[in-house]
């Protein structure tokens, strides 16, 4: 683990007299994976908004020492009156003047993400949904980020898809240093990639558990940390084996 790039201390939130967060504390670091998981409405997408700027806490602090930060959404709201490739170059204008060396580098990112080269010039609308997904990727990864957050990223692609995917976030993450935090619903995403998964209880949203995931890249051991977590989901919050103690 590297430097703090997101320090989130004892942030509270609230719409108006309804509470949604209490007393959230997380930090994401450089080289760092965190998966936030937690029940449909218990606020993951309100933090999110938190650590983009998008709302202010009513409490607590939010530190964030990225330069550059990029998101993946589980919709890959691409401009649809731009090709694949000018969508991923279109997130290059802030940073590269020169139209010929964006598309350069928006085409590499492409073909890392695997979409056949043909498919490069053609409208969202004429993309398969795994297609469209695989575009937002490059269009993310493509700026270079310092974190990248993703909010249900893998929602409905095909394992093989997702396999894809979590070996180039994972080849990021080691090789150019991003820090990860990603929001999800299924545990065998989060042990694919997670160093920690935090588990969220709702009415206010707290985190209930954390789980250190020591076996990632250990097939069994993923596949029994995901069990367990399941069973935390489910409303046993120590699982079967008790909760992963910090390092």
């Amino acid at each position: 683990m590297g430097d703090n790039l997101l320090l989130i201390e004892n942030v509270h939130f609230a719409y108006g007299s309804q509470p949604v967060l209490a007393d959230i504390s997380l930090t994401c670091s450089t080289q760092g994976v965190v998966a936030l998981m937690g029940p449909s409405g218990c606020g993951k997408t309100t933090l999110l908004s938190l650590m983009l700027g998008l709302l202010n806490p009513d409490a607590g602090r939010i530190v964030c020492a990225v330069q550059r930060l990029s998101v993946m959404f589980q919709e890959p709201l691409l401009l649809p009156w731009r090709t694949a490739i000018d969508n991923v170059a279109f997130a290059l204008k802030g940073q590269v003047a020169a139209r010929r060396e964006r598309e350069e580098k928006a085409a590499a990112m492409l073909k890392a993400v695997e979409l056949p080269e043909e498919h490069y010039r053609q409208f969202p609308d004429q993309l398969s949904g795994g297609m469209r997904q695989r575009v937002s990727l490059a269009r993310a990864l493509v700026v270079e980020p310092d974190m990248l957050l993703l909010d249900e990223p893998f929602h409905g692609l095909d394992f093989s898809l997702v396999q894809q995917m979590q070996a180039l976030l994972c080849h990021h993450v080691d090789a150019h240093g991003m820090g990860l935090l990603m929001v999800t619903h299924d545990a065998r995403h989060a042990v694919a990639l997670a160093d920690e998964i935090l588990l969220l209880t709702s009415a206010p949203t707290r985190i209930v558990t954390r789980f250190e995931n020591y076996g990632r890249g250990n097939r069994q051991q993923e596949l029994a940390l995901a069990d367990e977590i399941e069973h935390a989901l489910m409303g046993d919050v120590t699982g079967r084996f008790g909760p992963r103690p910090k390092a």
